[in-house]
């Protein structure tokens, strides 16, 4: 059992499965809303929303902080002190009386979020290299839709019990045996001194390229999270359908996503460039955008279209290979990933707001907004070019003439 644990495998599935944990925070809440109001008589629905952005809006501010702390300590430690926060934060949440205290629960989930996933996607680096860092990183990129599929098994256990709390409760048990298959499976990092790895975050802070790839994340986060966020109300307005019906279609919008990115890996391992892969996402990503905002193509029609759309988008996001390729220094690959991860939650918490202030405002708006963001995630080719020339084999040497 120890031997099969500590094979490469079996520690990219526990790291990543930390990483999905993580990212449950924010989707743990999601089923849970409406309970949660009426048992605290929320005086409006953007108090109750916050239960559900809370960890997101932690992680949005303190990511590259986490990244510093991962750098100067080491990703092990802080991977492990973010699953207990998570921990903490969930019990607190389970015992909370009032609306504030599960607010501030909330808040220190996020916390833990914030450590573990930034912690999480350094140790794949660290413990992956080649083919299998690439298999790795596109893994790594479905660890959000995961997170928004998982939560229908903690929904069917809060049912069944008939009470909210215990979908925080199957993210306790989830998240104690993950970390309790960690602390045998993952090894901690030897080498440079605390001090010399904690230099690499002015490295990061000075590298353009870092904030090229976040901004671009944060473009497909932004359309992403906005589509998803906005289409019940979309739909249902246009086609006269109940929201609820679109939200059961959404779950396979995940599905579709989490296999984009999956397919991410597998391009590049073929030897697809990053620069052909980022385009034919773009390309597959616009072109149903176009149907669903500027047509009027029927409601099933619509709901292939998102389909495509998320496949489109999962191939954008899949792109956190490139990570690797934009750490300007060895000693920096956990603040570039904490900085990286920071922006492109700025573009989930933005997303959704900017959707629906479009969506009043007509749908030209729409339109103008959803290919904005996509012209946003073009701005990633320059770092594409860098990873290409670097994983491109280098030329042969003329034999010399005698």
């Amino acid at each position: 059992m120890s031997t099969v644990i500590k094979a490469p495998l079996a520690r990219v599935l526990i790291v990543y499965g930390l990483g999905v944990a993580g990212a449950m925070c924010v989707s743990e809440a999601v089923t849970e809303l409406g309970k949660i109001a009426a048992e605290f008589h929320a005086p409006s629905r953007a108090l109750v929303g916050l239960v559900m952005s809370m960890p997101s809006l932690v992680v949005a501010i303190g990511a590259l902080l986490s990244g510093y702390l991962v750098d100067r300590i080491g990703d092990k430690p802080v991977l492990f002190a973010g699953g207990a926060l998570m921990v903490l934060g969930d019990l607190c949440a389970v015992a909370a009386p009032t609306l504030n205290l599960l607010l501030a629960a909330r808040a220190l989930t996020g916390v833990g979020y914030v450590l573990t996933a930034v912690a999480a996607i350094t140790t794949l680096i660290r413990l992956t290299s080649g083919h299998q860092r690439t298999m790795a990183l596109a893994l790594w990129s479905t660890f959000v839709p995961m997170s928004f599929l998982l939560p229908f098994l903690s929904t069917g256990l809060a049912t069944f019990l008939g009470n909210w709390r215990a979908a925080f409760g199957f993210h306790i048990v989830l998240t104690v045996v993950l970390l309790l298959l960690a602390a045998a499976a993952v090894p901690g990092r030897t080498g440079q001194l605390a001090v010399e790895r904690s230099r690499g975050v002015g490295k990061v802070l000075r590298s353009p390229m870092v904030y090229l790839l976040g901004i671009s994340f944060a473009g497909d986060s932004f359309l992403q999270t906005g589509v998803l966020a906005t289409l019940g109300h979309y739909l249902g307005t246009k086609y006269q359908v109940e929201e609820a019906v679109v939200s059961h279609w959404n779950a396979v919008s995940m599905v579709v996503n989490a296999a984009a990115c999956l397919a991410v890996g597998m391009m590049l391992r073929r030897g697809i460039s990053s620069r052909t892969v980022t385009t034919l996402g773009l390309i597959i990503t616009g072109v149903p955008g176009a149907l669903l905002y500027g047509q009027d193509i029927g409601f099933m029609p619509s709901i292939y279209a998102v389909w495509v759309l998320m496949f489109g988008s999962g191939l954008l996001v899949g792109m956190w290979t490139l990570v690797p390729f934009i750490a300007p220094s060895p000693d920096a690959t956990g603040a570039t990933s904490g900085l990286v991860t920071q922006i492109t939650l700025l573009g989930v918490l933005l997303g959704p707001p900017s959707y629906f202030a479009a969506q009043a405002a007509g749908a030209g708006a729409q339109f103008f907004v959803f290919f904005g963001a996509l012209a946003v995630c073009a701005l990633r080719y320059p770092v594409c070019a860098l990873a290409d020339n670097a994983a491109a084999p280098a030329p042969a040497l003329a034999p010399a003439s005698h």
